[in-house]
């Protein structure tokens, strides 16, 4: 029986070989079942529906999410980080998610990963290494690390539709029935920049919204409540939509830009 169920949806092979599947390849101390999504052809238009039709194939206690950018810097980064969940569960039972980056309830970024967003490899420092882990209130899509049991009890949003607010939708979920969500150290580099979305990011978040009856929503990069939340969520989507969809298409045009209609939200 494997330790740990690897789930990752790639869109380009070139990414996934470079990125997440080499670090894995060099990973000691921990037998890993990779379970690789195909979607190089855009056979998927919904995360959620290719995480769920893939559940059937997940065959150990635990289960990492994890984008195919993903570069594990270090030979036992996954066992460590494996072994720092069950850790935390034995402290805290009530613990149901954990990641590699957060919004605490203070509305602060929790982590210590690096990423590109900035164009260069950029370290964030915001982890407290004095914890072996911190309460956050959402997690970062980029990887994130649940029991298997648990992810198959609650599942994810059937009527999600486009590639944003699928752990957003869990995280929010797992609050309201009063578990815990915490954020590890890790030595990961998220290799590409996180500015891949668009007004399906919005439209995503109304559902979830409107689903579980929020007076709330939160993300890594967004935090909105009442009054007129739901005003502001569609302010942003149609801003969204206008600004950067409608000027991307035309700056593409206008150039001789080809564009997938797909590549804008999804990640790499």
């Amino acid at each position: 029986m494997p330790d740990i169920s690897i789930v990752t949806l790639v869109n380009k092979e070139e990414v996934f070989n470079n990125c997440l599947k080499k670090s894995l390849d060099k990973q000691t101390d921990i037998k890993i079942e990779l379970i690789k999504i195909d979607n190089t052809n855009n056979q998927y238009s919904s995360l959620a529906k290719a995480y769920l039709d893939h559940f059937d194939m997940i065959n150990s206690d635990w289960t990492m999410f994890v984008h195919p950018d993903i570069i594990f810097e270090g030979k036992k980064v996954l066992k460590k980080l494996l072994d720092d969940a069950k850790d935390s569960f034995l402290q805290d039972s009530n613990i149901a998610l954990w990641g590699v980056a957060g919004k605490d309830n203070k509305n602060e970024i929790i982590t210590d990963i690096c990423d590109n967003v900035t164009c260069y490899k950029h370290k964030y420092n915001s982890y407290d290494h004095n914890k072996p882990f911190i309460y956050v209130r959402v997690l970062d899509a980029c990887c994130w690390l649940v029991r298997t049991d648990f992810i198959k009890e609650i599942g994810f949003m059937t009527s999600s539709d486009g590639f944003h607010m699928v752990v957003e939708e869990v995280c929010m979920h797992t609050s309201l029935i009063g578990k815990n969500i915490v954020v590890l150290s890790s030595n990961i580099w998220h290799y590409s920049p996180s500015n891949a979305y668009n007004y399906t990011y919005w439209r995503e978040g109304i559902k979830v919204i409107k689903k579980h009856k929020l007076d709330y929503f939160i993300t890594t990069s967004t935090f909105y409540k009442k009054p007129f939340l739901l005003i502001k969520m569609y302010a942003s989507m149609i801003s969204c939509y206008f600004v950067h969809d409608l000027l991307h298409e035309k700056i593409g045009k206008k150039w001789n830009i080809k564009k997938d209609n797909n590549t804008e939200e999804k990640y790499e």
